[in-house]
């Protein structure tokens, strides 16, 4: 229990930083007796019911005003709308995407709170000044994961500057989540290699945990990791190269923790340029070579479902064509 005056005493819970300090609320409220259900009708006023010296009864209701010029509440809230990237003639457009489990995650990685969105695409949490959260959002077996970090840090209001007791503040935080097809290649940015190379450098280390972090998000899916290379070199060496680059990544990824057997490595050498090595007059083309050395990965199967968290009460499930997203990358070798 905590200190206190007398029998049952009323306190107040105040948050920091994600942690909670329970204070005694002290004198004139509490009292050698009994004190206890509390009850506000505004920020400022309330009842409370105590049994102390001086009362009508036994247990006594009393009211209170706080006459505090500087008493102000700021409520803080984060909203937004879940969308999905849909790709239709060559242009994305983001359309609301209803029954997306959304997760609120506190500084220590657990769980705050959860909800799904409504149907039109819109989610709320409760948030505190001066405190980080990350947002989860998902929609499996048929979207990739999105996570997007939040603060609060900085963005207090200056109470001095309200006039109303009571403000309620919003801060807005849309997803965007990007639907999952088979198939479609993801290019990855900053995979790069040193010259006839397949070590995993930190700039490489760092994108590949990335896709750590889609594999974690996503167990659903089983990828093939695949390497590509400019047409420098002939074509047996280029397609020994990229198998070792693609194999290479494949094993970081392994060492990871993610398992195996959802993992398939590839190289394709210069067969499958995205861009043109050389210009029409035949002169060297860096841009497209640069564009053509490249590692992608592609979903080549959806496992069933393995956690379903589809809103049971939400029958709507927006179906549109998939995004084809890509994340263009430069530099390396070969």
């Amino acid at each position: 229990g905590h200190p206190g005056l007398g029998g049952f005493d009323l306190f107040v819970a105040i948050r920091q930083r994600g942690q909670i300090a329970i204070e005694n609320l002290g004198v004139p409220i509490n009292s050698s007796a009994d004190d206890f259900s509390l009850y506000l009708f505004d920020p400022a006023k309330g009842f409370f019911t105590s049994n102390r010296p001086g009362g009508k009864g036994d247990d006594d209701i009393y009211t209170f005003v706080n006459n505090d010029p500087d008493l102000k509440v700021v409520n803080y809230y984060l909203a937004g709308i879940a969308y999905e990237a849909v790709e239709t003639d060559g242009q994305v457009e983001n359309k609301i995407l209803a029954g997306t489990h959304i997760k609120l995650i506190g500084e220590d990685g657990s769980i705050l709170e959860e909800t799904y969105t409504s149907n039109t695409g819109q989610y709320e949490f409760r948030v505190y000044p001066e405190e980080d959260y990350e947002l989860i959002a998902d929609k499996q077996p048929t979207h990739f994961t999105d996570r997007e970090v939040f603060s609060t840090v900085g963005r207090s209001v200056d109470k001095s500057t309200l006039t109303e007791l009571v403000t309620n503040r919003t801060f807005k935080q849309d997803l965007v989540l990007t639907p999952i097809v088979k198939d479609r290649a993801f290019v990855l940015e900053n995979i790069l290699f040193a010259f006839n190379s397949a070590e995993i450098n930190d700039a490489s280390a760092e994108e590949l945990d990335n896709l750590v972090q889609i594999l974690e998000d996503n167990p659903q899916i089983r990828i093939e990791l695949s390497a590509h290379t400019d047409s420098v070199g002939s074509n047996a060496d280029n397609l020994l190269l990229s198998q070792r680059r693609a194999e290479s990544a494949v094993n970081f990824i392994i060492e990871r923790g993610i398992d195996q057997d959802r993992l398939y490595s590839r190289g394709y050498g210069e067969t499958q340029p995205i861009a043109r090595n050389t210009n029409p007059d035949g002169t060297d083309n860096p841009e497209g070579r640069a564009k053509n050395r490249r590692v992608e990965f592609k979903v080549v199967e959806i496992t069933e479902q393995i956690n379903n968290q589809s809103d049971p009460d939400d029958p709507n499930t927006p179906e549109e064509d998939p995004e084809d997203r890509y994340f263009q990358g430069s530099g390396g070798g070969r």
